[in-house]
């Protein structure tokens, strides 16, 4: 079988069953298998040897990142940059119980990265940084009956939600 033939192969069975990765022994990998696979199932970005993880600016990272924003806890603190916590912020699950905000470096932590977080679990609001507390977020919470969250805004914020509510 010749060496694109076998590659080929390989992706094709990618693409069925990404978990097929963790049988490959890293010397056989490839960088397109590697790719197929986190496509598939972001999760499994950590179980990529770091050669292809750092390969192309973290290319596989990002990929990761943009079909699911949680794989963020997946990865070594050294290897996240600000642009791969706002990337992930934009790709978060509604439904997660996961706390996005748990797993990004406090540095890289912003205004719009705290209003996604919130919008997809009311829990990240334990995480929000005093200084972004807003109205935007508080009207998250009152917009889905989150009191206990709500009491977690600061006084201004919550006198504000309730002056524009009469």
């Amino acid at each position: 079988m010749a060496s694109s033939e076998k590659n080929t192969y390989s992706s094709t069975m990618m693409h069925a069953n990404p978990d097929l990765i963790l049988d490959v022994p890293a010397t056989h990998l490839n960088y397109d298998m590697c790719q197929i696979a986190v496509f598939s199932k972001p999760s499994l970005i950590e179980s990529i040897p770091y050669f292809f993880i750092e390969k192309e600016n973290f290319h596989l990272v990002r990929l990761a990142l943009g079909v699911d924003g949680f794989v963020i806890k997946h990865l070594n603190a050294d290897i996240i940059d600000r642009e791969m916590c706002v990337l992930a912020s934009k790709n978060l699950r509604k439904d997660s119980e996961d706390i996005f905000l748990s797993h990004i470096p406090y540095r890289f932590i912003d205004r719009q990265i705290c209003l996604r977080s919130v919008r997809s679990n009311h829990s990240n609001i334990d995480y929000v940084p005093l200084k972004f507390m807003s109205d935007e977020i508080g009207k998250v919470l009152t917009l889905t009956n989150q009191n206990t969250s709500l009491a977690k805004i600061p006084l201004l914020t919550r006198k504000n939600l309730s002056q524009k509510a009469s």
